[in-house]
Formats: structure tokens, C-alpha cells, sequence
């Protein structure tokens, strides 16, 4: 059965320069990246789910629709995604037991943009981009029968999902010069096809694009982007902004003022997104803490202040990754060596803290859920336990790419 679609090939659109692989990626390279502003679509490519267009792989675990915020169901287990030239497996936490993950001859776009537990990936196959159901296991083509649109030579797929719905994601086609000579940021593009896609009900909608000149987050669900500076010479930087669709500012979330800096003093304060939220804190010296959870339209602000018994103890403080555990009272830092614990009161003061001496982890992800904290470090997985802040577990695993944290049942 023939797919019914109505469909309007992309308009042309801004150039936007394209963002970096890894958006939580080592600030120690020069790191190029942009964010696209997305325009209301309308014309649909609706696709069923004919045996034309999915692909199933029986040899791969079944698996729940995963949650973003807990595992707690104890029918099910907590397994690490990695992925390394291809090739991807998932380690069980409790037994470091690897199993398979997507069918043969798959890559992930973009594995290290997902939300932790996320229902939807999406896949490349030669040059086709797939949905792919980590509950059924189903590769669902986007583009169907319409080869016009599937990549072309010289054309390279990124993903952007929606930090506020799992299932929403925006698709970026970038078509680029293959004479220019490499360097130490991504190519300059020469074409740029831009869509929207709902992986729920697989409808893909062209939309425009607007260059931001920094990091960009999607929230699909109150339709705008939160915005930041970073790059060569700043990192990631304050101030995080919210914009419209259109790319146009609307407001600062956290402001240069609040960490008594002025406005073009670009740099000093990091900004992370982190398992949901924003955080905000300084590179060196760190006395607050200020997270931001963008759910909502007026998102919420909360600030943890370090205090004076516990600035002497913090040696080193640049963050990698930032995470908070808010049932175990607890900050989590990665910097190059360590893992920082801060542990805050019902006042949001900071009044305990320890570091987590580990190699060669300032690259790595941190992922926290249901009390635990999982991370790679240089030839194994960690878990430790927020309750006490002991590593609990080690499981044998060379360095290599992480994707993120899914649950699978039992």
C-alpha cells in the first residue's frame, strides 16, 4: 500500500553554520555551532507503517516506553548505551552483561543528543533517515517512497531533539564542500534543508531555519529555543536566553548580572543542559549554583548557594557536566578528574561536600536516576550511590562513546 502524502519541497532559507556533533562536548577543541529557528510547516509527509518501510530485528532486548525521569518500575533494568564507530551495545548496570541494540548496518544520528530513557532514536541506513521505536524495535523510513529527499553525496543528517516532548524532534540536512580542507570546526555548508518531525504520528513538516551564532536547545512544546553563547575562546557561557521561533530574543533566563559580571564579559560562568535542566555556575571558584527547568512557559529558577565552611574545600570546580539529584539533596560536577558532590539543605545552602577522584573524565556524560549517578570513566562504568557517595559498582568497559541511560524489562 502506497503511502498517501501531501508534501512542498523545503523553501530556500538561511544558511545557518552548523552545530557541533556533541553538544555537550569538551570545551579543550574549537567547537562551531549554530541552532536553527523553526517555522510553522504546512504541508504534512504522512506515512503508514507499511512492511515496505520498517525494519524489525528480532535478535534485539524488548523494551518498555521508557520514562525521562525515573526508572523506579522494578520490573525493569537500567542499561548504559555506547556506541563506537558504528557499532552499538547496551550494558546491563546490575551484571555488565552486553546485549545488541539496533539492527546491523545502523548508525544513530546524533547519539549524544537524546534525553535519558528516550523512546524514539533516530537512524541512518545508506542514504535513509529511520525512526526508530526503542519500545518496538520497528525502523520506520521518514522519508518513505520519496527519494528526492534522501541524503544526497556530500549531504550529512543532524538531529535536535525536543528537550519538553520526547517524540518531537527537529531534522537538519546539510549539503557540504567536499574540496574544503578540514579544520579543527565542522565544514562550511553550502545547502541547508530543514524539518520538523513528530515521531508519534511520523509526520515530517519542512521548515525554515535562522543561524543563532551559538548552542541552542529545542523546546518543541512551548515553541522556542533556549539559547547561549559558546565556542572558541568562551566554552559555554551565560547568558541563557529564551527565543521565538523567528530567532528573535524574548528574554534572559540567567542574566551576567546575577554573577556580578557585565554584559560583554562573556566566558567566566558556564552554562550546562544536563538530564532536563539548565545549569549555570562559574568556572572557577564556584559559590552558586543556578538551575532552570524549562517545562513550563515562565520557566523556574533555583539557586543553591555554597557556604563559607564549604568554599575551602572546593579545589577544583570546572564542569564538564553538571547534574542535581534533588531526592538526595546533591549537585553533581564532572570535571577532567573528578566528580564533585555538593550536598544542599531544605534552604538550598550547600553544606557537604566531597570529590570522586577518576581518570580522563572531563569528556563524559553524567546521568543520575533514582538515586544513582552513572558515569564513564577511563576503563570502567561507575555507579555511585547518592545516598552515600561510595561507588558501588565498577563494570569493566573501555573508553569509548556514550549514547545515554535506557530501561529495559526484565
Amino acid at each position: 500500500m502506497e503511502p498517501n502524502i501531501i508534501f512542498q519541497q523545503p523553501t530556500p532559507s538561511l544558511t545557518p553554520t552548523p552545530p557541533s556533533d556533541n553538544k555537550r562536548n569538551i570545551l579543550i577543541i574549537s567547537i562551531l555551532t549554530t541552532a536553527l529557528v523553526v517555522g510553522f510547516g504546512v504541508y504534512f509527509l504522512t506515512k503508514d507503517n507499511s512492511s515496505q518501510n520498517q525494519v524489525t530485528d528480532n535478535n534485539i532486548p524488548t523494551s518498555t516506553s521508557p520514562t525521562i525521569t525515573s526508572t523506579s518500575n522494578a520490573n525493569n533494568k537500567t542499561y548504559f548505551g555506547k556506541g563506537f564507530e558504528g557499532k552499538y551495545s547496551l550494558i546491563n548496570i546490575e551484571s555488565g552483561e552486553t546485549n545488541p541494540f539496533i539492527p546491523d548496518g545502523y548508525t544513530i544520528v546524533g547519539q549524544h543528543e537524546y534525553e535519558p530513557f528516550p523512546p524514539y532514536l533516530i537512524l541512518q541506513k545508506d542514504n535513509d533517515i529511520y525512526s526508530y521505536s526503542v519500545e518496538n524495535k520497528i525502523a520506520n523510513s521518514i522519508f518513505g517512497t520519496f527519494n528526492d529527499l534522501k541524503l544526497k553525496k556530500n549531504e550529512q543528517a543532524r538531529i535536535y531533539p525536543s528537550i519538553t516532548e520526547n517524540d518531537k524532534f527537529i531534522l537538519v540536512i546539510n549539503e557540504y564542500n567536499p574540496n574544503e580542507e578540514p579544520g579543527m570546526g565542522l565544514p562550511t555548508p553550502l545547502n541547508t534543508r530543514s524539518y520538523s518531525f513528530n515521531a508519534s504520528t511520523n509526520k515530517l513538516v519542512s521548515v525554515a531555519s535562522v543561524k543563532f551564532g551559538g548552542c541552542a536547545e529545542y523546546d518543541s512544546k512551548n515553541q522556542r529555543f533556549f539559547t547561549w553563547p559558546c565556542g572558541e575562546g568562551i566554552g559555554n557561557s551565560t547568558p541563557l536566553s529564551i527565543r521565538g521561533l523567528n530567532g528573535k530574543e524574548q528574554r534572559e533566563v540567567i542574566t551576567q548580572e546575577e554573577f556580578g559580571l557585565s554584559k560583554d564579559n562573556i566566558g567566566p560562568v558556564a552554562v550546562q543542559y544536563e538530564n532536563g535542566l539548565f545549569f549555570a555556575l562559574s568556572k572557577d571558584n564556584v559559590s552558586k549554583v543556578v538551575v532552570v527547568n524549562p517545562q513550563s512557559v515562565n520557566p523556574t529558577k533555583e539557586t543553591y548557594i555554597v557556604s563559607e565552611q564549604v568554599k575551602p574545600q572546593i579545589t577544583e570546580s570546572y564542569p564538564y557536566s553538571v547534574s542535581i539529584e534533588r531526592s538526595r539533596s546533591t549537585i553533581i560536577i564532572g570535571g577532567d578528574n573528578f566528580i564533585l558532590l555538593l550536598r544542599f539543605d531544605a534552604n538550598k545552602m550547600i553544606t557537604q561536600s566531597t570529590y570522586i577522584p577518576d581518570k580522563e573524565i572531563y569528556a563524559n556524560f553524567i546521568f543520575v536516576s533514582d538515586g544513582k549517578l552513572y558515569y564513564q570513566a577511563k576503563d570502567n562504568i561507575r555507579v555511585v550511590n547518592l545516598d552515600t557517595w561510595q561507588i558501588e559498582k565498577s563494570i569493566p568497559s573501555p573508553r569509548n562513546e556514550e549514547i545515554t541511560l535506557f530501561s529495559i524489562p526484565n
